[in-house]
């Protein structure tokens, strides 16, 4: 037997059949073994008797004799006693529950111990309230009860944690779920709709902080309905009335800061003419009258004349009546505010002792010849007033009617938004006070645009930025000059947080976190669990297994609190140079998403709802594709009510490239101090990540098997799939079981129902194929139906790293 044995193919059996060699070579519970037994104990007994002498070579002969004899005997007799049992032959025998044979098999009434698998409902218990109490019905089969509504508490006291789905789930806010510890969840981020993105009513009327007092008091006190938990607006203040820090007022409804030179009067301004302020103008640039009585005008008025504050608060020089007669110069007095000689008539055409100049009727301010008969200026010096926004002007000869006079002549103006003072701004040759709104960029001021208000332009005349033209600016985390995503900037120029999972071990057992786990407690044999483990890992390691997740427009790059966060989850494939990728350890490697996996907008086609809190990772429920290569054969294990759980880790500044992975493209203009977190779990039993999800039946049956299955189980050929095997199981000759034969436990709440509904029972009518499916009312319903509804529990562990998504060189 030794030498047959040895030469089997399976390390499994190898194994097994050395140990037999070298101890107790029959296996308990085998009637044919129990003959050779039998004979042996008679070979004894018979030895015993033909003498001490004898013994041995009587032992032998008797042995077999006896054991011809005594196997016949133990075949009927004996064989039958050595047969009780054995689980497994479809006869219940003393100490066995029940025997269903090939249909023994987890959940089934009767466990491949040949025990019920229920005989109480306590039995069933699963540990989940969630998913309501367990039954166990009259077939000793464990009947789903119904679950618990929808954020009903649960876990520990004070946890947090509520119902969603039939789960115990943390609370996860924007999950559509009032959680015990929200006061609203309405599943959307929209914030004043009646519940915000924090979970918390948009507003309460008790209390102060949510009373629907408006950021600007302008706006009027609002009113919070508290039956919906919105604001209705209040009426809007008066224009004026004070608000804000001194001198803001309200306008409209809104609290306006005074600006000097708008035109308009404000609080804290005496005078506005707008772009007509100025020195000695009546009203200066800094809104403040020019003058208010004589008392503010100091020049020293020319002889004859004196100073007057006009009704116009600006200083002027009249006639001083009281200087009338009296000398102001040789053969000279002063009349009506002159000084000429005695007989002279300003104003009457004619140059007389005494006057300047004389234009008669033209007389005037700025003419050339003045009212007093004075020149409207002198050359030397210059007493052409100064112009900040003009070249000096030049006191100037002018005729007017064949007369002399001199008169200023204003010099070039200086270009428009030339500063001339603080605050202060060239215009028309004016000086005029510098506003937003002018037309002009003051960068004194900090103004970077004009005009305000505009698609590219703020309010304040500071620049929008603007996604998308190259330049990192403001607000933006990159800009690499486009609007795609998954490129490494997205459309609105945000980092593009991906991760790709570089450690993913599946799991045969359950814990907490992931109750139920039928694909993997499935897998029996330490060696079938290695050999699946190791498919995986290579998978991993070298691309072609694994999945992204997109972390769509995460704020908090640190991932220590931000929710709700939406998750893409797709595909990708690591790209050149793949000579020095390693799936295990390599950061910010790019990776080509798979066509199947995103949208015509380049947006993932599977999404779950997640959110971040303590730097702990949550999402789900919601559906997942993994793609596999296991032993050499592609697939894909679409999964169904997943729920993920990962602790983040450190952040990191992202990797830069100038050509190839790894890295962010200098084009990409990623913000210099920009961080992010690297990973998300640690590769440890306790550290890792949790992926819980159901598998649908349809995705293992796409799953072809690895080598190592087909030598060690000779009842499978490379024709058959992953299901075949968890269905059927796999036995190394029928003795070592390998994978027990599972049924499915959950199903798709997506697909369509088949027949009767789960829970469904699969099988292979002839050979190993998989090609029947029945309902729970034991009805044979349509196969296709059935393998896209039916699914099975199972638990990974994984861990992630960064990474990034965009198209292969060639293709962009």
């Amino acid at each position: 037997m030794c030498s047959s044995v040895t030469r089997l193919s399976s390390v499994l059996v190898l194994a097994l059949a050395l140990s037999a060699c070298g101890g107790r070579s029959i296996v308990e519970g085998d009637p044919e073994d129990a003959g050779a037994d039998a004979g042996t104990d008679a070979g004894a007994d018979a030895g015993t008797d033909a003498g001490v002498d004898a013994g041995v070579d009587a032992g032998v002969d008797a042995g077999v004799d006896a054991g011809t004899d005594a196997g016949s005997d133990a075949g009927a007799d004996g064989g039958v006693d050595a047969g009780h049992g054995v689980c497994g032959d479809g006869h219940v025998d003393p100490g066995e529950d029940c025997d269903n044979g090939a249909a023994n098999g987890p959940g089934t009434g009767c466990e491949s111990d040949c025990k019920y698998t229920c005989s109480h409902s306590a039995d069933c218990d699963d540990g989940q309230a969630c998913n309501g109490a367990e039954v166990c019905t009259i077939d000793h089969v464990c009947a789903p009860g119904s679950p618990q509504a929808n954020g009903t508490a649960c876990g520990a006291s004070g946890s947090g944690q509520y119902c969603r789905a039939g789960e115990c789930v943390d609370a996860l806010c924007g999950d559509g779920v009032k959680g015990p510890t929200e006061e609203c969840d309405d599943g959307n981020p929209t914030n004043g709709d009646g519940c915000d993105n924090d979970c918390r009513f948009s507003c309460v009327s008790t209390d102060s902080a949510r009373d629907c007092t408006p950021a600007d008091l302008c706006k009027g006190q609002g009113t919070c309905d508290d039956a919906h938990h919105t604001c209705s607006p209040g009426t809007p203040l008066d224009d004026f009335t004070s608000c804000g820090s001194e001198h803001q007022y309200c306008k409209s409804g809104v609290c306006t800061t005074p600006v000097c030179g708008n035109g308009t009067v404000e609080p804290g301004e005496a005078c506005d003419k707008g772009n007509q302020n100025g020195p000695n103008k009546g009203c200066e640039l800094d809104c403040t009258y020019s003058c208010t009585s004589v008392g503010d005008c100091h020049a020293t008025a020319p002889a004859c004349e004196k100073n007057t504050c006009t009704n116009d608060h600006a200083c002027a020089v009249i006639a001083d009546a009281s200087q009338d007669g009296q000398s102001c110069g040789t053969n000279l007095v002063c009349k009506s505010g002159a000084c000429v000689a005695p007989s002279a008539v300003c104003g009457n055409g004619v140059l007389e002792a005494g006057e300047d100049c004389d234009f008669g009727a033209g007389n005037g301010a700025g003419t050339g010849c003045e009212a007093n008969c004075r020149f409207s200026c002198v050359k030397s010096p210059n007493s052409c007033p100064a112009n900040p926004c003009t070249s000096q002007a030049a006191c100037t000869d002018v005729t007017v009617n064949g007369k002399a006079g001199q008169k200023c002549v204003a010099g070039e103006n200086n270009p428009d938004g030339t500063a001339c003072g603080s605050r202060l701004i060239c215009i028309s040759g004016n000086c005029e006070t510098s506003v937003c709104g002018d037309g002009y960029i003051d960068g004194t001021l900090g103004e970077q645009c004009e005009p305000p208000s505009s698609a590219v332009c703020d309010a304040s005349c500071n620049l929008l930025p603007t996604c998308g033209d190259g330049v990192l600016e403001a607000g933006e985390q990159c800009d690499d000059g486009g609007h795609g995503a998954l490129d490494g900037c997205n459309a609105s120029c945000g980092f593009e947080q991906i991760q790709r999972v570089n450690w993913l071990k599946m799991q045969f057992g359950t814990d907490s976190v992931c109750a139920h786990n039928a694909l993997g407690s499935a897998v029996v044999n330490s060696l079938a669990q290695s050999t699946l483990q190791t498919a995986i890992d290579q998978g991993v390691g070298n691309g072609s297994a694994g999945f992204l997740l997109e972390f769509v427009g995460l704020h908090d790059l640190t991932g220590t609190s931000e929710s709700p966060v939406a998750v893409g989850l797709l595909g990708g494939q690591p790209q050149a140079p793949t000579s020095s990728f390693d799936g295990a350890t390599s950061v910010d490697w790019w990776f080509t998403p798979l066509a199947g996996s995103i949208d015509g907008n380049r947006a993932p086609v599977e999404r779950l709802n997640g959110a971040f809190a303590g730097r702990q990772f949550t999402a789900g429920p919601g559906n997942l594709t993994i793609a596999l290569d296991v032993g050499g054969t592609a697939g894909a294990l679409r999964m169904t009510r997943v729920a993920i759980k990962a602790q983040v880790g450190a952040t990191s500044q992202p990797l830069a490239s100038t050509s190839t992975s790894p890295g962010h493209l200098l084009s990409e203009n990623l913000d210099p101090n920009l961080v992010s977190f690297e990973t998300l779990g640690a590769q440890t039993t306790s550290g890792a990540g949790h992926l819980c999800g159901n598998v649908s039946a349809i995705a293992l049956a796409s799953v072809g098997l690895p080598s190592a299955i087909t030598q060690a189980c000779s009842q499978y050929t490379a024709n058959n799939t992953m299901l075949d095997v968890f269905v059927g199981g796999c036995s190394v000759l029928g003795l070592f079981p390998v994978i027990s034969p599972t049924q499915p436990d959950q199903v798709d709440a997506d697909a369509p129902v088949a027949g009767a509904g789960a829970p469904y029972k699969l099988s292979a009518s002839t050979g190993s194929t998989v090609d029947t499916c029945k309902d729970k009312s034991g009805a044979v319903v349509d196969l296709s139906t059935c393998l896209n509804a039916a699914a099975y529990s199972s638990f990974f562990k994984f861990t992630t790293t960064r990474a990034i998504v965009k198209d292969a060189p060639a293709l962009r």
